[in-house]
């Protein structure tokens, strides 16, 4: 889910924040981006409401890891966590009358990090996420030095806050 329709309250914009500021600490030639996806139809049946996604657009490719955006989704997980049996469907998008918001409360959840590198031709170059051990996969892979700079950038919001889980919360009536 694009980051921006995520920013619902003063803590859940701060873990965004400080998401964009390690990606924009690390790459300060990059432009972070909060709405990487085009909302429509298609898009809106493969949303996933435990993820933030925001992306990186390079001014031109980057050599270093070897393509021109890079889309991070960063997902987290805990029981109880944003899919409470509510359908992905365009009425429970987000908020919906039973679940109007998501707040981060401390439930101990996981948090992990994928990241996808894309070509100026919009194709995917490579994949990396911290769930799957650590390996990249693709068929232009990022240099040794961009495989170092990813691995730690995901290491870094893997740590940002061990407690860092979404639940959603329902309006007193």
């Amino acid at each position: 889910m694009n980051a921006v329709k995520k920013a619902t309250s003063i803590t859940i914009t701060s873990k965004i924040a400080a998401i964009a500021s390690l990606l924009r600490s690390q790459m300060p030639y990059a432009q972070i981006g909060f709405s990487p996806w085009v909302e429509n139809d298609l898009t809106l049946r493969f949303e996933d409401r435990h993820s933030i996604d925001l992306s990186v657009n390079f001014p031109q490719s980057c050599e270093k890891l070897r393509c021109r955006c890079m889309l991070v989704q960063v997902t987290i997980s805990s029981a109880g966590a944003l899919g409470s049996g509510v359908p992905n469907s365009k009425n429970a998008v987000g908020a919906s009358a039973n679940h109007p918001q998501a707040e981060l409360v401390n439930t101990g959840g996981t948090v992990e990090a994928e990241f996808s590198g894309y070509g100026f031709d919009g194709t995917q170059q490579w994949k990396f996420a911290t769930a799957d051990g650590g390996k990249f996969l693709g068929k232009a892979l990022p240099s040794a030095d961009g495989q170092q700079l990813i691995r730690s950038i995901g290491q870094s919001i893997t740590e940002l806050s061990p407690s860092f889980a979404m639940v959603e919360s329902r309006k007193a009536s």
